[in-house]
């Protein structure tokens, strides 16, 4: 499971003060270089790589209550949820929220059929009354053939 940063809007400049080091440093990260070896490596491994979207609040969102923080500065290093009060390490706390999402997008990705429709339990989406059981005689053909079987029998 990886996390679809947005890398070009982390090294624009802002209005707030971000350090000239910290835009360099992730330009030379090379992100997409790296998702790319890891993609390819993946394939060729008979795996797959699942992105969360850049827009999951997987920062400020608690992993053990699922409650979320209106704001949450990149200064704060440790998540502290104001519903449950547990205590986790921000990037704990999101690598947790990423894995939850990443588990829930195959799950939800394994329970579609073509067309991308969830699976019917009959393999067909039209709603469908069957004919109600009739009792009574049988058919002139099939009672023939029943008393041949009672009598000999």
């Amino acid at each position: 499971m990886l996390e679809d940063l947005d890398v070009a809007g982390m090294v624009k400049k802002s209005k707030k003060k971000t350090g000239k080091t910290l835009r360099r440093s992730i330009q030379d990260a090379g992100f997409y270089e790296f998702r790319r070896q890891l993609t390819y490596k993946a394939e060729g491994r008979g795996h797959r790589i699942i992105g969360v979207n850049r827009f999951y609040p997987s920062s400020k969102m608690c992993s053990h209550c699922g409650g979320t923080k209106a704001k949450l500065a990149l200064s704060e290093r440790v998540f502290e949820c104001s519903n449950c009060g547990i205590r986790l390490d921000r990037d704990v706390n999101a690598a947790r929220n990423i894995r939850d999402e990443g588990i829930r997008l195959l799950t939800n990705e394994a329970s579609t059929v073509a067309g991308y429709q969830p699976e019917t339990l009959n393999a067909d989406s039209r709603d469908r009354q069957t004919k109600p059981l009739t009792r009574g005689p049988l058919p002139e053909q099939n009672h023939a053939a029943t008393s041949e079987l009672s009598s000999s029998a």
